[in-house]
């Protein structure tokens, strides 16, 4: 401020100095009269607008705290009771937000724990803590559980975390969408070692809930809550996915699950399947026979509510000249209702005897709840 008045004094002292030199000058001290006016009108622009930027800068500091909490109330994203961010440096408002069933890809992601989040960081970098209730977790262990980045639904990255307690946190630097995983899951589904991550998977699709032992190596990789209604032409089975996993060729394990359903009047479908108890679709599968195929174990069980199991082992010797390989097959299938039945399909090359035990024993794990 100081130059200021030096700049006023100065002004001031050239209009008394020309004034007494030549005072039939008017039109010259009207001008240097004016510039001094000018000067003076810019030092209290100047001086409006650097009181207006300390106010800005109490107010930033006012109406942006730098930390922000998200909770979670609905049952399906209550895993995580609450999200946290902290922010350093920051220069406007941050926020988290829900993106359950609002980002597809987040919300389809292969064993998500909770609710995807995206934070919109306003700052030069966070601090995440996800506070996990592991009550909630069921037979996921707490020590699985991974922190994604989805990239914008381009590339879903694992983001390095600390452990405490119940909170996982981590530090980023970008907005983005940030999701608590199973690396159980996760991994198996890109056919990483998952060796000690184990457990059994629980799966609710629609009216099915049941839990299921994965083999090693295999985990959900997507489900979908819809009838097919073409398959077998003209629908005379309806067939709903619950689980496709790991169906890319090198796959160690292939897995699939489905649930078949015989059609009703509702459906609208001319030629039916005929109705078959469970008992004769047990029998119809003992009893298939193939120059390509031979079934080497047949097995029934008993589930809860009275219903019963059953798994299958065929296996298909290689054929050179036709340019099949060795394959073994195991197929299980599960009693529901009168009308319906699950089907759960596991394969891979070869007939190694290891994976035949560990395929069945994931089989023979299947147990319903309500």
């Amino acid at each position: 401020m100081k130059k200021y008045v030096f700049i006023i004094a100065a002004a001031m002292l050239c209009l008394a100095s020309c004034g007494e030199a030549d005072e039939s000058s008017s039109k010259s001290k009207k001008i240097t009269k004016a510039a001094a006016e000018a000067v003076s009108e810019s030092i209290a622009e100047e001086s409006d607008a650097s009181d207006e930027s300390t106010e800005d800068s109490e107010v930033m500091s006012e109406e942006y705290p730098e930390s922000y909490e998200l909770t979670f109330n609905d049952t399906k994203t209550s895993v995580i009771s609450k999200a946290t961010l902290l922010v350093t440096g920051p220069t406007g408002e941050s926020s988290l937000e829900d993106m359950l069933d609002k980002d597809v890809m987040a919300s389809g992601t292969v064993g998500l724990v909770g609710a995807p989040v995206a934070i919109d960081l306003e700052g030069e970098k966070g601090t995440v803590t996800f506070t996990v209730d592991k009550d909630a977790l069921g037979d996921v262990p707490f020590e699985n559980l991974i922190i994604l980045k989805s990239g914008q639904g381009m590339s879903f990255d694992q983001v390095n975390c600390t452990y405490d307690n119940e909170n996982i946190s981590f530090e980023i630097t970008e907005s983005d969408t940030y999701m608590l995983v199973d690396a159980y899951q996760w991994l198996s589904a890109w056919g990483a070692d998952v060796t000690g991550m184990e457990h059994d998977t629980e799966f609710k699709v629609g009216d099915f809930g049941f839990t299921l032992t994965m083999p090693e190596g295999v985990a959900p990789n997507g489900v979908m809550d819809y009838w097919h209604a073409d398959y077998n032409g003209e629908h005379k089975m309806m067939s709903k996915q619950l689980m496709l996993q790991n169906q890319q060729k090198d796959a160690d394990i292939k897995a699939e699950l489905y649930a078949w359903r015989y059609p009703n009047e509702e459906d609208d479908c001319d030629d039916p399947t005929p109705f078959m108890s469970f008992d004769d679709k047990i029998k119809e599968i003992s009893s298939l026979t193939s120059d390509y195929f031979t079934i080497e174990t047949a097995d029934i069980w008993a589930l809860d509510g009275g219903r019963k199991g059953f798994v299958t082992v065929f296996h298909f010797p290689a054929d050179p000249d036709k340019g099949h390989d060795e394959q073994t097959n195991i197929n299980a299938y599960y009693e529901y209702a009168d009308d319906t039945y699950i089907s759960y399909n596991l394969s891979f090359y070869g007939h190694d005897q290891s994976k035949i035990d560990q395929c069945a024993k994931s089989a023979k794990s299947f147990t319903y709840f309500e």
